[in-house]
């Protein structure tokens, strides 16, 4: 007889359940992005891609530190290794190295040395908000890559049970180093007061769910006999409850994902169909004019009424601003020759527009102007005459004082020039 040659042992597939987890964290980091656009939809390119793949980082870490405490609520044991878990914590780990290499392409052109060194002059150590938040973000990513290279079953097994949950457990300093880096930023951007409540009832939440569990965990491991492997099975222990879990995460995230998709709907039909459905505002409401005596020859005023007073001449009111000097025939003054300096600036607001703008008496002696708004955000620049750039101290963009063009990132747009010259007798006119 002939023997057959044996066939090798096939590899398990991929649960399907464990696909449909996979699919709901992609669907959700892609509904972050989303969100980040909505909220600032005139930052360049790349910036919202960061600030969505930042967040959806920390929420992923920070729902990964959570699941061991719910396991613990619902009488269950807290297992070395949960396929759930570790799933969430790859997907933020590559989430969190996503952000880092997108964020380093936003300032300083790609530069790395421009997040740690200060960005303008001579390149010397600065401690600033700007470079601590980033050494703090590059500690946590040394953490994550580390994490991130441990979370198979390979280096499970070759580090066996305790040793490889010890060296998973520096997620939590690591979740404390993002806390701290993402904080700085918001600082850093002057954010709205919504996101600092939000980081805050995170933070809040993984505390108070972490102590929680400690807790609990202590208080049994008193209380409970070990079993034998006879009477309980370390596949009972982790495989049903891992599937369970599996199926309400994927029904609470398909659930979420909904309600934010149909959130982001309703939000852009609203801003679209809103505007057109108000009557437009023509103006405040008409003033309702005095009473007129009626004294012609046969009317019968009341006698309470007496004669009319004379009118009264308006008085003139004394804080009232004195009237503006009439503009020579040239145009709108700004300054002048002698109280704007060679390499110096003046800001100034446009008369015709209401814009303001910064013009600048540049050291070859020609004087031109531009907006003095950062293209990148909102923000005023100012003019380092040593440098000969203007500057916005916010996230530190460069413009040319010459003819405004980028010299530095994250701003991708030149400066708008604006229309400035110079009078026989010296004077700076708009127009």
């Amino acid at each position: 007889m002939t023997a057959h040659p044996t066939s090798k042992p096939t590899k398990p597939r991929l649960v399907p359940a464990r696909l449909w987890t996979h699919g709901v964290l992609a669907l959700g980091t892609g509904a972050g992005y989303g969100v980040a656009l909505i909220y600032d939809p005139s930052a360049i390119r790349a910036e919202p891609l960061a600030v969505a793949l930042g967040y959806m980082a920390l929420l992923y870490l920070a729902l990964s530190l959570l699941i061991g405490p719910l396991y613990l609520a619902r009488q269950r044991r807290n297992p070395v290794n949960l396929a759930l878990r570790r799933d969430i914590g790859i997907w933020a780990g590559v989430t969190a190295l996503l952000h880092v290499g997108v964020s380093l392409q936003i300032y300083d052109q790609g530069g790395i040395l421009g997040y740690f060194l200060r960005p303008v002059g001579d390149h010397q150590p600065q401690w600033t908000l700007f470079t601590a938040s980033n050494s703090v973000g590059l500690l946590a990513t040394v953490l994550i890559t580390v994490l991130l290279v441990l979370s198979n079953d390979r280096a499970l097994r070759w580090l066996k049970g305790p040793r490889w949950k010890r060296i998973q457990c520096w997620a939590y300093p690591l979740m404390g180093l993002t806390l701290l880096h993402t904080l700085g930023y918001q600082l850093y951007n002057e954010r709205e007061s919504r996101f600092f409540a939000a980081l805050g009832a995170l933070s809040l939440t993984v505390v108070l769910a972490q102590g929680t569990g400690r807790l609990v965990h202590r208080r049994r491991s008193q209380q409970r006999t070990r079993p034998t492997p006879r009477t309980l099975s370390a596949e009972w222990m982790s495989a049903a409850p891992e599937e369970f879990s599996r199926r309400r995460f994927l029904l609470l995230g398909g659930a979420g994902l909904v309600a934010g998709l149909a959130g982001l709907v309703s939000f852009k039909v609203t801003q679209a169909v809103l505007p057109a459905a108000l009557p437009p505002v023509t103006g405040s409401a008409p003033e309702t004019a005095p009473p007129v005596a009626n004294n012609s020859p046969g009317s019968d005023p009341s006698p309470a009424a007496g004669p009319a007073d004379p009118p009264t001449p308006p008085v003139a009111d004394s804080a009232a601003p004195p009237p503006a000097p009439s503009a020579p025939p040239g145009g709108f003054v700004i300054s002048t020759l002698t109280d704007c300096p060679v390499n110096s600036a003046v800001t100034f607001t446009a008369p015709d527009t209401g814009d303001t703008g910064i013009v600048i008496h540049a050291a070859d002696g020609r004087v031109q102007a531009f907006s003095n708004v950062c293209t990148h955000r909102p923000y005023p620049v100012e003019y380092d005459a040593a440098a000969q750039l203007l500057v916005c101290p916010l996230h530190q963009a460069c413009f040319s004082a010459q003819n405004g063009a980028v010299t530095r990132g994250p701003a991708d747009r030149s400066l708008p020039p604006m229309p400035v010259h110079v009078d026989a007798q010296g004077n700076i006119l708009y127009g």
